[in-house]
């Protein structure tokens, strides 16, 4: 199964928790695409990087790590 994880880039700034939910992610076999601007700041080996408006298209189920805009964005990007 793909994953799209959706970080609050102003919450999580180093990306800690991300990191540990892609890890997570990648221990149960699935494969997790994030943005592109999480690039420079996870390391993780297996990780995809895409357009975050790509991203809707090409997963299965979209993860996202933050507050209510966060989540309230996301569910209207996925909606279409």
């Amino acid at each position: 199964m793909k994953f799209g994880v959706l970080p609050s880039f102003e919450k999580d700034k180093d990306l800690v928790h991300t990191a540990e939910v892609c890890r997570r992610l990648l221990e149960l076999g699935a494969s997790v695409v994030l943005p592109n601007r999480a690039s420079d700041r996870l390391n993780l080996q297996w990780l995809v990087f895409s357009e975050e408006e790509k991203i809707y298209n090409i997963v299965d189920m979209i993860v996202v790590l933050g507050g209510d805009g966060t989540i309230l964005h996301a569910a209207k990007r996925a909606a279409s």
